[in-house]
């Protein structure tokens, strides 16, 4: 893509930038790779926190915010629900790893300590899945942080009610917060109610639905996978070139088939997160190349700095990647867009997963967090168990009056015998 392709893909010029990867560690990757060539990499769903580092990955941009955000909304949750004992299970890469490092350094210097850290690793999900679930049986925190996959977060789960440890809070990273496939799983509807989770937030995209019913093959021939979906959409076979299972049991189109009125995954524009900010990341370029023709780059505060100006058909990475990180617009919807160290500024929405009349499970909006403010609407959360109580996660409960705290040796400073006190001396409230 970046060396003027191949006979395969056929690419007649150099890629300028890359939008991707998805992963953090993809985007590591390509990153560095591309790091020496002056390439910028914009991904929509890379969130480690060490992708922030501007002197290691000064081509990286991502229209999505730091993991350091999510890790940081959920210590300041512990604070506020005063939960001082709590569990961890992550997925074993970047991801997960990072997302507890900047939870462990949020809580420094609180009342809050990690009960236990866990990770699970793909190629091994059953061993580390059996590891975790036994640990959070023994274990008297109630509150498990999860940062992981969809997929693997629903095999810890369903371990967890194989053995029926079902009262416990968990709290979800983006990557499984309002993940439909999860919530339509029957088997999961009583460990599931109550999870609270930090989702990514979602938004319109002007014209897209539009956009997307009027797509037909006609109009993009080669399409592969508009081939496919239309086909199984609509039932019926669309060329002679198609598989012959298509042509044996379907029926060829009329070509007068249509998206208007069609109602699937597909069509539904109605929730958009990971595909929003594709949208962003387009736009980003869009305004970068913009710049870049025009020579007026749009925030630079700095007249004695002047970016290298290109025509057409002379751009180069170097220049494209230098006005990139100076983009500043106003969306459609009228949302003001800029990178912030590569990065963009945390907004994320809160959601509840909560119980429907005909028992099933759906989630709710409780709050949302735009940059460091933390807004949740205690009054619509529904916790787990039946009382509808905040969960009570704690090492060892506050020592009553006539009683002080004498640290166990070995273990956090949130785990503690309450001895009377001595001769002489007093204590008459809790906590002490």
């Amino acid at each position: 893509m970046i060396s003027r392709g191949n006979k395969t893909c056929g690419i007649t010029r150099p890629a300028k930038v890359l939008i991707g990867d998805s992963s953090s560690t993809q985007s590591i990757l390509l990153s560095r790779t591309l790091r020496p060539l002056q390439i910028a990499v914009i991904s929509y769903l890379a969130s480690c926190p060490c992708l922030s580092n501007r002197q290691i990955y000064p081509n990286f941009f991502r229209t999505i915010p730091s993991d350091a955000y999510q890790a940081r909304t959920m210590a300041q949750m512990a604070k506020r629900f005063g939960w001082t004992w709590i569990g961890a299970v992550v997925a074993d890469n970047d991801y997960g790893r990072g997302a507890v490092q900047v939870f462990e350094e949020e809580i420094k210097g609180t009342e809050i300590c990690l009960a236990f850290f866990h990770t699970l690793y793909r190629e091994q999900l059953a061993k580390d899945v059996a590891r975790a679930a036994t640990t959070v049986q023994a274990s008297s925190a109630r509150v498990i942080l999860v940062f992981a996959w969809y997929v693997d977060v629903e095999v810890f789960l369903l371990e967890l009610v194989r053995r029926n440890v079902t009262d416990r809070l968990f709290l979800a990273s983006e990557s499984w917060s309002t993940s439909t496939y999860l919530l339509a799983n029957p088997q999961l509807y009583t460990i599931a109610k109550g999870i609270v989770g930090v989702a990514l937030r979602s938004a319109a995209i002007p014209g897209f639905n539009a956009h997307l019913r009027q797509l037909h093959p006609a109009r993009y021939p080669d399409d592969e996978f508009l081939r496919t979906f239309w086909e199984k959409t609509f039932g019926c076979s669309l060329t002679k070139s198609s598989s012959m299972a298509f042509q044996k049991a379907l029926p060829p189109c009329s070509g007068r088939e249509s998206l208007e009125g069609v109602q699937s995954r597909f069509t539904d524009t109605s929730y958009l997160t990971v595909a929003y900010n594709i949208y962003l990341a387009v736009y980003a370029v869009a305004h970068a190349l913009h710049s870049l023709l025009a020579c007026t780059p749009q925030n630079n505060s700095d007249p004695t700095i002047k970016p290298k100006c290109s025509s057409p058909d002379n751009i180069t990475p170097a220049q494209l990647l230098q006005h990139i990180g100076q983009v500043r617009f106003t969306t459609q919807i009228g949302e003001k867009f800029y990178f912030q160290n590569g990065s963009i500024p945390p907004v994320y929405n809160l959601v509840n997963w909560q119980r429907t009349p005909d028992g099933s499970l759906q989630y709710v909006s409780i709050g949302r967090v735009n940059g460091n403010q933390l807004i949740i609407n205690e009054s619509a959360i529904s916790w787990p168990g039946d009382l509808g109580k905040i969960p009570v996660s704690v090492c060892t409960s506050e020592c009553p009056p006539g009683t002080r705290k004498a640290i166990k040796k070995g273990l956090p400073v949130c785990c503690f015998d309450c001895l009377p006190c001595t001769e002489g001396e007093i204590s008459n409230s809790t906590g002490h």
